[in-house]
């Protein structure tokens, strides 16, 4: 949801102020200066508990496009998620005899 709404302002900020078209060093700057300030504004703008992928995205060189960042992150999701529901699988009747 957050991805999707900052997704649709970003296009339409590239509708009304086009990246240069040009295939010179300068241009080839300034487009990657765009993806780098989607970037920050995006993972900058997760909640806290995304800090620790926050920090290891920020680390990477050179730094992931906005699709790559979220995949990690959807990745980082499905990890929490497995850990989670494995918790909850292990109070079993089987891991409950012992107690």
């Amino acid at each position: 949801m957050y991805r999707s709404k900052l997704k649709g302002l970003w296009e339409m900020l590239e509708a009304l102020v086009p990246a240069p078209g040009c295939a010179c060093e300068g241009s080839k700057e300034y487009v990657l200066h765009l993806q780098n300030l989607k970037l920050f504004k995006f993972i900058m703008g997760l909640n806290d508990s995304y800090l620790q992928v926050r920090s290891q995205i920020l680390m990477l060189k050179p730094l992931p496009c906005v699709n790559q960042d979220y995949s990690i992150i959807l990745s980082d999701e499905s990890q929490r998620s497995v850990a989670a529901n494995a918790g909850v699988l292990r109070t079993g009747p089987a891991n409950l005899q012992g107690m």
